[in-house]
C-alpha cells in the first residue's frame, strides 16, 4: 500500500502538549500524531458513514464494508443513532399481502397446536406468487 505524508504546523503550546502525551504514552512525536489522527478519522469515517446510509446516498452493504466493522456491530451502531433499517413500499406491501393470506387453520390444528414443530412456513402455502 503506497503511503502518503502530511506535514502540520502547531502552535508552540500545543507541540508541546503533544509531545509531552507522547512521552507518556511511550510513543515517538510522529507515531503520536499518527495514533490521534487515525483515531479522530476513524470516528470522524464511521459518522460519515451513517449519515450518508441515513439519507440514502450509500447502501448498506456499501456503507458497512468500508466501515470495517462486523456487521452486526454496524448495524447496533444504526440502531445507536436511531436508524431503521431500509424497507421500502414494495417490501411493505408484500409483507401485507402474505399477511393477509396467513389463517388461523393455516397456523393451528385446533386454536392452540402449530400445525409445524418449527415456525417456518412454505411459501406455497401461503400463496407464493413472486
Amino acid at each position: 500500500m503506497q503511503m502518503s505524508q502530511v506535514s502540520i504546523r502547531l502552535l508552540p503550546d500545543d507541540y508541546a502538549l503533544v509531545k509531552r502525551w507522547a512521552q507518556q504514552q511511550g510513543l515517538s512525536l510522529a507515531a503520536a500524531f499518527k495514533t490521534i489522527t487515525k483515531e479522530a478519522f476513524d470516528e470522524w469515517k464511521l459518522e460519515y458513514l451513517v449519515t450518508e446510509y441515513k439519507h440514502g446516498r450509500m447502501g448498506l452493504k456499501k456503507a458497512w464494508k468500508r466501515s470495517t466493522l462486523s456487521l452486526m456491530a454496524f448495524l447496533k451502531l444504526l440502531d445507536e443513532n436511531d436508524i431503521d433499517p431500509p424497507h421500502t413500499e414494495i417490501m411493505e406491501l408484500k409483507s401485507t399481502e402474505k399477511r393477509q393470506l396467513l389463517t388461523p387453520q393455516l397456523l393451528f390444528k385446533d386454536k392452540k397446536t402449530p400445525q409445524r414443530q418449527t415456525n417456518e412456513l412454505e411459501l406455497t402455502e401461503i400463496g407464493q406468487n413472486g
